[in-house]
């Protein structure tokens, strides 16, 4: 007769312990499934940001471009206007004994040189 109350306790020891461990699995099945969701929030959030920097950086590289296309457009302009000076030197220079002869020709020639400025500024204006 001790034999069967050892096996019903024991009987019942083994059902407590299926028990536990179903409790413990459950237990770990939900902290699982609780840290996949906030991993799953924080892979969105991170997307989020991802493409955030991304139209960002599209945004940042087209003004770069737009910026680079403008420094060139000014570089050539600025090339014009050296190769002009240029020639105005050397005009001027091989001119210059004639110059310092009739004072009211580099007068003359000055006041040409800012009306035909003036022209052109009004020209790209239009």
């Amino acid at each position: 007769m001790h034999f069967s109350i050892y096996y019903e306790v024991s009987k019942e020891f083994v059902e407590i312990e299926k028990k536990l461990s179903v409790e413990r699995t459950e237990n770990r099945s939900e902290d699982l499934s609780d840290h996949c969701s906030h991993m799953v929030r924080q892979a969105v959030v991170l997307t989020k940001i991802g493409l955030w920097y991304k139209q960002m950086l599209e945004t940042r590289r087209s003004e770069l471009q737009k910026a680079e296309a403008k420094v060139v457009i000014l570089g050539d302009k600025i090339n014009v206007h050296l190769s002009l000076l240029q020639k105005i030197y050397l005009t001027l220079d091989r001119y210059s004994p004639t110059l310092q002869h009739h004072p009211g020709l580099l007068d003359a020639f000055l006041k040409t040189c800012k009306l035909v400025s003036d022209l052109r500024s009004k020209q790209n204006e239009t």
